[in-house]
């Protein structure tokens, strides 16, 4: 299939798209630049604050994947910080699916990537899947608005899955090395009361979801990407520093020094989500890295 990308040089996004060019694909990526460091790629130009793009990307594209987005962790969240947070999904988006309503194509499939945090920052000990109302804090906001752009592709009679993603586990960035460098010097620990859920997914199983995605016509609307055995907090940071041949030592960190650390982000570190994959598995795909230890002996 030819596959138009966007958001394809992050850490996902470089991931998926070296996974469809082994696999045969036609890869073309959207990128504010016309050259890239990706070998074997088309580069379309667009900038979504300036609602431009080159109409031309969409020539004999059969799936889009919109990936594109600033880091909810990149940052403080200061006021500025969140609407550029907000803006930089809602933007992306809109361009691409305003773009196919406007531009003559052949597209099928629209995968948009989304997250867990649309339950809210803290859901508990219960269990929550797909139909799981959505949450009332910034980052529920985020997400259900993010959403909500991508399904209108829906009314363009093109098959549209929201990607929900949890924690993603990798050695090239993003979470894990971030949660490894504390305990790799003896002062990790576990956040709050400890008993918070984490649910995570290791990155080569969320690249093979987002190909499963692409490949299975029957799944659309939102989709889970968890692995099937989340954590508390305690218990991933114990496995974690198992796996790093180091020991905890220190007691908890108490929720108000987080907030003072890096301020209204650690409520989404304070609280938790015990989240469900059951759409995903019934739709026939396979955890590789369905135990945290095993993913961890993956990624470390």
């Amino acid at each position: 299939m030819k596959i138009l990308i966007a958001g394809a040089t992050g850490l996902i996004g470089s991931e998926i798209t070296n996974k469809l060019l082994i696999l045969g694909h036609s890869v073309s990526i959207l990128s504010r630049n016309k050259t890239s460091n990706i070998p074997n790629v088309t580069v379309f130009v667009w900038n979504p604050e300036q609602n431009k793009i080159d109409s031309n990307a969409f020539d004999n594209i059969d799936v889009i994947i919109n990936l594109a987005g600033a880091g909810v962790a990149d940052k403080r969240w200061t006021s500025s910080y969140k609407q550029t947070i907000l803006k930089s999904r809602i933007n992306s988006t809109r361009l691409l699916v305003d773009s196919l309503q406007n531009t003559k194509n052949q597209v099928h499939t629209f995968i948009n990537a989304s997250a867990i945090g649309f339950y809210g920052s803290d859901t508990g000990n219960n269990w929550v899947d797909e139909n799981t109302k959505c949450g009332n804090d910034f980052l529920a906001d985020v997400v259900q608005k993010w959403e909500q752009e991508a399904f209108k592709a829906n009314d363009l009679n093109i098959r549209t899955v929201a990607i929900r993603t949890g924690i993603v586990l990798s050695s090239k960035g993003g979470a894990l090395p971030k949660l490894e460098l504390p305990i790799k010097y003896f002062v990790g620990a576990a956040i709050g009361t400890g008993n918070q859920y984490i649910s995570w997914i290791d990155i080569d199983d969320l690249v093979s979801i987002f190909i499963h995605c692409l490949t299975n016509n029957k799944l659309n609307g939102a989709v889970n990407a968890v692995a099937p055995t989340p954590l508390t907090n305690k218990a991933f940071n114990s496995a974690l520093a198992k796996q790093l041949g180091r020991p905890l030592l220190l007691p908890n960190i108490p929720p108000f020094i987080l907030k003072i650390m890096i301020g209204e982000f650690a409520d989404s570190l304070i609280g938790g989500n015990r989240v469900l994959c059951t759409k995903i598995t019934q739709s026939g795909f396979e955890f590789k890295h369905e135990t945290l230890e095993k993913s961890l002996k993956n990624q470390i």
